[in-house]
């Protein structure tokens, strides 16, 4: 029984295969001129993808191969099928229901979604991952400071202070010497503040004579520090 209205679909189409090839195919073989196509796009079990192929003709042409494809195509114990590059081959069936255009391309949004979806799924299970990975190397890091810092601190003596690197003994022996120079010099100022300069009158000198030709000769008299 030959029918305009019939509507097919190709279960399994190569990813690679164009709309605008199948229209060709169908023309160059005599089929019939195609209104619209619409690619519903799956994945195989092996994780590949390629499309389900709804076809909406314009119009069949009316011979005899194409009479004898509706034919097959509608004896459910029959298999239709048109070969578009030697050896391969689509298989063709009753679209049933068809769908508008809209539904379909509803259809092909929801799947591009969740296409979508899927791979920003995938995307931040990744950066749990990986943030995960970098606190364990932080808390690593943490760690390995503390137990530095616990064995600085056990390593230094008692009487070490580093202090810009000089220890506590050191900075000691350093300040010593300008400390004594400090002690002397005041000490001296206070005993020059208490003793009174010698002077030349405190001296009693007395000079003899014992003749005119004599030489003149000091004696040493007894003399007192007046205070």
């Amino acid at each position: 029984m030959f029918s305009q209205k019939l509507s097919i679909y190709i279960p399994h189409v190569f990813a690679n295969i164009t709309k605008e090839r199948i229209v060709e195919i169908f023309s160059k073989q005599s089929i019939g001129e195609v209104d619209r196509i619409d690619f519903v796009p799956k994945k195989g079990k092996d994780g590949r993808e390629y499309h389900m192929a709804f076809i909406h003709m314009k119009s069949w042409y009316d011979n005899e191969c194409v009479r004898n494809l509706q034919a097959r195509i509608l004896n459910k114990n029959t298999e239709a099928r048109i070969v578009y590059d030697d050896p391969w081959y689509w298989n063709l069936y009753e679209n049933v229901n068809p769908r508008s255009a809209s539904e379909l391309k509803m259809e092909e949004q929801i799947f591009t979604l969740t296409k979508t979806v899927n791979s920003q799924s995938d995307r931040i299970d990744k950066m749990d991952a990986f943030t995960q990975y970098l606190e364990d190397e932080l808390n690593q890091a943490q760690a390995t400071i503390a137990r530095l810092q616990d064995e600085l601190n056990f390593r230094t003596p008692p009487t070490m202070s580093p202090v810009m690197g000089v220890p506590l003994l050191q900075r000691q022996m350093t300040r010593v010497p300008s400390e004594i120079s400090a002690d002397i010099a005041g000490e001296l100022q206070r005993y020059n503040q208490t003793t009174a300069p010698l002077r030349m009158e405190d001296l009693n000198v007395s000079v003899s004579q014992d003749d005119d030709d004599g030489p003149l000769h000091e004696e040493p008299a007894s003399h007192s520090v007046q205070e």
